[in-house]
């Protein structure tokens, strides 16, 4: 297995002077840092049209309860763009995608309702992944198949209330998520998006990773002021019948406080544990402690709020369906 790179997004200790966020960018082999890049890096302009007027806004920031994926050599996620207009602001969801090389804006896209009933907006969803060919999100009741090139939506199905759902994850053949108010964990068909398994796994499931053989689940309780359960959890792809539970509420090194986003290489885990401000790595086989980084403040080594978190490596058997995007 061959190293690759972790992309993590977290706040900034004073986000009014400093930004709303930095995506960072460190080694998946020993957690060290290699780049990063503020949310004031890319400027946009927009128009709004009661006032016929043309504003200039810095590039959107990630919606914190959305997720990253990766394809070639462009970083997607779901940002959320609140523009000053006269008498409050007006909020806008995007498809945003950086260049991994640089993690310089290389486009987004404005969400827009679409000319299908349902009509469904193309942003302010809450997770996404890729096969390699197309975009999954989830967007309210809604799990939405897109073209990866172009973000056309090539099919879409209802999917169960209540919201939030969270932690779409795919081994390119099904995908995974959860619903953190019900606490279920769902297994869908990336080809037709059709459901093929259900269970109640309880507590408040918050991200998924799968390696293919096994769905990996971060765990939280934020029902009360000081959390009673953080911890990783183990299902099989077969069926999602459970497997094995790692962890408990601390700063150990077996311990997290409020795992958020989840991501693997097929060997390793790495988890984004938010309120301890660190990243962690654990092996999949049986969710032992490797390594760690991360305390709070703003350094390269140091984090505030970490929420996403993605893995992201090169294979040269890649499809290559748009030679300009590998």
């Amino acid at each position: 297995m061959a190293g690759g790179s972790l992309f993590i997004a977290s706040r900034y200790t004073d986000s009014n002077t400093t930004g709303f966020f930095k995506i960072s960018e460190r080694s998946s082999v020993d957690l060290s840092f290699i780049k990063k890049i503020d949310s004031y890096q890319g400027i946009r302009r927009y128009y709004y049209a009661p006032l016929n007027t043309w504003y200039t806004e810095s590039s959107a920031y990630p919606n914190f309860a959305s997720t990253f994926t990766s394809f070639g050599k462009y970083l997607y996620y779901n940002g959320v763009q609140t523009y000053p207009v006269p008498g409050g602001a007006q909020t806008f969801y995007t498809f945003i995608y950086r260049n991994k090389s640089d993690l310089i804006l290389a486009g987004q896209k404005d969400a827009m309702p679409d000319n299908q009933s349902p009509s469904i907006i193309a942003g302010g969803f809450s997770s996404i992944t890729n096969d390699r060919r197309y975009l999954y999100i989830l967007k309210g009741d809604y799990l939405i198949k897109y073209d990866i090139y172009d973000f056309s939506i090539n099919n879409y199905v209802q999917i169960e209330a209540p919201n939030p759902k969270a932690g779409l994850s795919t081994d390119g053949i099904y995908l995974y998520y959860v619903n953190r108010q019900s606490g279920a964990l769902y297994k869908y068909r990336c080809s037709d998006l059709s459901i093929m398994a259900g269970s109640t796994i309880g507590d408040q499931p918050t991200s998924t990773a799968t390696d293919g053989e096994h769905v990996y689940v971060t765990v939280r309780d934020v029902g009360s002021q000081y959390p009673t359960i953080s911890m990783i959890r183990k299902f099989r792809c077969s069926d999602l019948g459970a497997v094995q539970n790692y962890g408990t509420v601390g700063s150990g090194d077996n311990q997290f406080n409020l795992p958020f986003g989840i991501t693997t290489d097929n060997t390793y885990l790495y988890i984004a544990d938010y309120s301890n401000n660190r990243i962690k790595k654990h092996l999949c086989s049986d969710l032992s402690y490797v390594s760690k980084i991360g305390s709070y403040g703003d350094g390269d080594d140091q984090f505030v709020d970490v929420s996403m978190i993605h893995y992201s490596v090169f294979s040269g058997a890649l499809p290559v369906y748009r030679p300009d995007l590998i």
